[in-house]
């Protein structure tokens, strides 16, 4: 058995997307943050260092406490069933629903 990455399964014409989904997420994210935070955390967040899970509605991002900068709060992106359909193969898909 082998560890599955993210980009494994999602169609090449999706990543974009995806991209642009969690830096959405992450800039609403910094906003909740303190200031010391916000300052050392980076400007663009690599969705694939996250470590990622499906649940019952789609795909999740899991970033630890720590993970983007010190003193940071763990941050979990939830993308709903119909983000996951549009940026799954459609085989991985059919597998997980």
């Amino acid at each position: 058995k082998r560890s599955i990455k993210l980009v494994e399964i999602v169609q090449p014409q999706q990543v974009k997307q995806l991209d642009v989904w969690v830096q959405a997420a992450y800039k609403d994210w910094l906003k909740k943050q303190s200031k010391v935070v916000r300052t050392s955390s980076p400007k663009y967040l690599d969705w694939q260092a996250a470590d990622w899970f499906f649940d019952q509605e789609g795909i999740g991002l899991h970033y630890r406490i720590n993970q983007i900068t010190m003193d940071a709060a763990a941050l979990d992106i939830y993308l709903t069933h119909a983000q996951t359909q549009q940026l799954l193969t459609a085989d991985v898909f059919q597998a997980m629903f």
